[in-house]
C-alpha cells in the first residue's frame, strides 16, 4: 500500500492548505466546485488502486492469497467506514452507488395499495423514480415533505404528513441544491414518536458524509447510504449503506450474502450481511480507504469540516451581495448549509453561465430541480477561488448580457 507517513500531521500545526492540494492532481489546474457530484481524488488513493490491481495480478485474483487480500481490504474499509459514520463494521453493506443504496429501502417492503410512502421534495430523480415505480406497481400514496428542510416549523410538518399507513419516510441528510442540513436526531425523534412508529427510516447521506459528521450511534434508522465518489474522494463504482433492524427484507442478494456457518448449505446471514450483492469491485476499495486515511492526515475532521462552513459562509457573502445587485438571482437555503449554495439563475443565463465559467477553469454544476448554479466547496478550496468565482460572475452579469447570449 502507498506509505501515507510523509503526509502526517501533529494536530496542534496549522492546516497547510497548499500541502494538501498539492496531493490533488485536478487541483493544479481547476478551480472546483463540483465535490457533491464527483469529488477529485488525492495522487495516493489513485496509486493505491494501482498497486491493488498489481498485487492480485502478481499472486492471482482466485488463488488463496489473492482472496485473503481481497478479504484485507473489504475489513480494512469496513473499520474505516464505520468509525466515521458512528456505525459498527457488521452493520454495514457495500454496493455499487446510493442509488442501488436505497433501493433496498424501496424494494425491501411487502408494498400493499395504499401504504404510504413520505418521500422529501428536495430528493434527487434516482429515489423520485423509485417512488413513480411503486406508486403505478403497487398503488402506493405518494406524500411529499416540502423544503426546507432545516425550518423552525419541519418537525410540525414532519408529523403532519405522517398516517398510520406510512411504510417509509426517505430524506437526503442535506439538500443536494441548498445545503439544507436535516436535524437527524430531531428527526428520528419525531418519527419514532408520532402514529408511524415502525415505519422504515431511509436516509441519503450522499452531501453529507465527508463533508460534516456523521453519527449514527444510539439513531433507530433503518438504511443510511453513503458513496465514495463524492466528498470523501474516492472512487466512482462503491458505496455503503448501514442497515440496521429488521424491518427490511433483503433485495439484493448475491453470494456475499450466504452464511458460512449455517447448518444448510444455502442461508442468508442475519442483518446487514444478508443484503450483500455478488462480486464487487474490491480492488477499489483500497483508493476509498486512503482517500479517508489522505484527509485525516491533512486536517482532523473538526477542522476540516470546520473549513468548510468558514468556506461556505464566505461564499454566501459574495453571492448575497450579487443577488442584491441583480434582481434575477436569487441564493438558495439558508444559514444551515455547509459546502453546498446554489444560485438560482434563470434558465438560458444558467447553461451560459455555466460554460463561462469551465471556460476559465472553474466547475460547477447546473440543476434544474429548481433551476440553479451549485457551488461545492470542500476543506482544500481556497478563499482566493471563491473571491474570483464571485468576481466572474459578477463581471458577467454587469456587461447587461452573458456572453453567448
Amino acid at each position: 500500500m502507498t506509505d501515507l507517513r510523509h503526509l502526517w500531521r501533529p494536530a496542534s500545526e496549522a492546516f497547510d492548505i497548499e500541502a494538501a492540494r498539492a496531493a490533488f492532481p485536478a487541483l493544479s489546474q481547476l478551480a472546483y466546485f463540483n465535490f457533491g457530484a464527483r469529488g477529485v481524488m488525492a495522487q495516493a488513493a489513485i496509486d493505491s488502486i494501482t498497486e491493488a490491481q498489481n498485487t492480485l495480478q502478481s499472486v492471482g485474483p482466485g488463488s488463496r492469497m489473492g482472496a485473503a487480500f481481497l478479504r484485507r481490504q473489504e475489513s480494512g474499509l469496513l473499520n474505516c467506514l464505520a468509525a466515521r459514520l458512528g456505525a459498527e463494521p457488521q452493520e454495514l453493506v457495500f454496493c455499487s452507488s446510493i442509488s442501488q443504496g436505497l433501493s433496498l429501502a424501496f424494494a425491501g417492503l411487502e408494498w400493499r395499495r395504499g401504504d404510504v410512502l413520505l418521500i422529501g421534495e428536495a430528493e434527487p430523480p434516482g429515489s423520485w423514480l423509485w417512488a413513480r415505480v411503486l406508486e403505478r406497481r403497487y398503488g402506493v400514496t405518494l406524500r411529499s415533505v416540502q423544503r426546507p428542510y432545516d425550518g423552525a416549523d419541519f418537525a410540525q410538518r414532519l408529523s403532519e404528513s405522517l398516517c398510520s399507513r406510512t411504510r417509509m419516510v426517505l430524506l437526503s441528510h442535506v439538500d443536494w441544491v441548498t445545503g439544507a442540513a436535516l436535524d437527524l436526531a430531531g428527526f428520528v425523534t419525531t418519527v419514532r414518536s408520532g402514529v408511524a412508529q415502525e415505519t422504515v427510516i431511509a436516509i441519503d447521506g450522499a452531501q453529507s458524509a465527508g463533508a460534516r459528521a456523521v453519527d449514527l450511534k444510539g439513531l433507530d434508522i433503518d438504511l443510511y447510504a453513503v458513496s465514495a465518489q463524492k466528498w470523501f474522494g474516492g472512487p466512482d463504482g462503491l458505496a455503503a449503506c448501514v442497515l440496521r433492524g429488521d424491518r427490511l427484507l433483503p433485495s439484493q442478494i448475491g453470494w456475499h450474502a450466504i452464511d458460512r456457518n449455517a447448518p444448510e448449505a444455502l442461508s442468508l446471514s442475519s442483518g446487514a450481511a444478508g443484503f450483500g450483492c455478488g462480486s464487487l469491485p474490491v480492488g477499489l476499495m483500497p483508493g476509498w480507504r486512503t482517500a479517508l486515511e489522505c484527509a485525516d492526515r491533512f486536517a482532523a475532521p473538526e477542522q476540516r469540516f470546520a473549513r468548510i462552513r468558514h468556506l461556505t459562509a464566505h461564499l454566501r457573502a459574495g453571492l448575497s451581495e450579487l443577488c442584491q445587485r441583480y434582481e434575477m438571482l436569487k441564493l438558495l437555503g439558508n444559514r444551515s448549509g455547509a459546502g453546498i449554495l446554489a444560485l438560482s439563475v434563470p434558465q438560458r443565463d444558467a447553461e451560459i453561465l455555466l460554460r463561462a465559467l469551465d471556460a476559465q477553469g472553474m466547475v460547477a454544476r447546473l440543476h434544474s430541480w429548481p433551476h440553479s448554479v451549485r457551488f461545492c466547496l470542500h476543506y482544500m478550496t481556497r478563499e482566493s477561488e471563491i473571491d474570483r468565482l464571485v468576481a466572474m460572475t459578477s463581471d458577467i452579469f454587469a456587461r447587461g448580457s452573458l456572453p453567448g447570449r
